[in-house]
C-alpha cells in the first residue's frame, strides 16, 4: 500500500492519497482543500479515483470533496452521524467556503465496521465518536487514518459545538485496547505508531479524560 500525505489548507490539514499499484485505483482520505494539487497528484501516478473517504465533519477535512466528485465522479463516504455537517457547512469567524462551493452530490452514509473495497484495498470505518459524533478510524491493512480523534502525543478537542468528552473517554479506553500494531496517519502533523501512543500519550491511560 501507498500512502501520500498532503497537508492542504490554512489549518495544515492531512489529505491522504491511498493506492496499490499505479496505474491503477485510488481513494483519498479528508481532502480539506487544494483540490488541484490532488488532481495533480492523481494524474502524475496515473491513478483514478473511485472513492472519496471522510474521517468526520468538521469543514477543514472536506471542502476539496465538491469539486474532486465533480472531476472524477467518485462518490463521498462519511458515517451517518455527520453526514448532516458535510451537507450544511458550518465555518469559524474569519473562514470562507470557495467561490461557488456547492455541497458535493453524492454522499453515502456508512455504518460502522462498514467495508470499503477500493480495488485490492479494504477501508474499514470505526465509529470513534468524541471529536465528533461520526467520528471515526478509517483501517486499511496496518495502516489507521485517525482523522481528529487521535494524534502523536495529544488527541481530538471536545470543547467544540459537536464535541463530547463522555463519548471521548469510551473511544480512548477502546483505543488503549485496541490489538495490534497500525502506522497511525492523523489528520494534523506527523505520523505515529499505535504502539507509540498506547506506551506514551498521557490520554490512553486511566482515567482516559480528554
Amino acid at each position: 500500500m501507498q500512502v501520500l500525505t498532503l497537508p492542504v489548507g490554512a489549518f495544515e490539514e492531512n489529505c491522504y492519497l491511498v493506492w496499490q499499484d499505479a496505474p491503477g485505483v485510488a481513494a483519498v482520505i479528508d481532502p480539506g482543500d487544494k483540490p488541484e494539487v490532488i488532481l495533480a497528484a492523481l494524474a502524475e501516478r496515473e491513478l483514478k479515483l473511485t472513492h472519496i473517504l471522510l474521517t468526520h465533519g468538521h469543514f477543514d477535512h472536506f471542502l476539496a470533496a465538491p469539486a474532486l466528485q465533480k472531476a472524477t465522479g467518485a462518490p463521498v463516504y462519511i458515517h451517518g452521524a455527520d453526514k448532516q455537517s458535510l451537507l450544511n457547512v458550518r465555518l469559524p469567524l474569519g473562514v470562507f467556503l470557495p467561490e461557488g462551493y456547492a455541497p458535493p452530490e453524492d454522499v453515502r452514509a456508512v455504518e460502522n465496521g462498514e467495508r470499503l473495497p477500493a480495488g485490492p484495498l479494504v477501508f474499514t470505518y470505526r465509529n470513534t465518536p468524541g471529536h465528533t459524533p461520526g467520528s471515526c478510524f478509517i483501517v486499511c491493512g496496518d495502516a489507521i487514518f485517525s482523522g481528529d480523534t487521535l494524534f502523536a502525543g495529544d488527541i481530538g478537542r471536545t470543547d467544540l459545538a459537536e464535541g463530547d468528552p463522555v463519548e471521548m473517554s469510551r473511544t480512548l479506553q477502546a483505543i488503549a485496547a485496541w490489538p495490534g500494531d497500525f502506522t497511525v496517519y492523523p489528520g494534523h502533523e506527523e505520523a505515529t505508531t499505535l504502539a507509540q501512543e498506547q506506551a506514551h500519550n498521557p490520554y490512553l491511560r486511566p482515567p482516559f479524560r480528554p
